[in-house]
């Protein structure tokens, strides 16, 4: 595998865990207690760094990944 693929492979998968923490911290959301947000912080900077990523091998953004990014852009 080339270093750039390599380099996807490991922002990509940054990207499953940061949305598995994500979903973790929406789940612990009951009555009074809201976490600080941190992890759908991190779930947007490794979004953009993965279509960072795919930008400079010239590569398309996904539909899914580029309208993910919108929203939690806007959130």
């Amino acid at each position: 595998m080339t270093a750039p693929a390599q380099d996807l492979t490991r922002l990509a998968l940054r990207v499953a865990e940061a949305r598995v923490e994500a979903a973790d911290e929406r789940r612990q959301r009951t009555g009074h207690h809201i976490p600080s947000g941190s992890c759908s912080r991190h779930l947007l900077d490794c979004l953009e760094a993965y279509a960072s990523a795919l930008t400079a091998q010239h590569l398309p953004i996904p539909p899914a990944l580029r309208d993910e990014l919108r929203l939690r852009r806007g959130l």
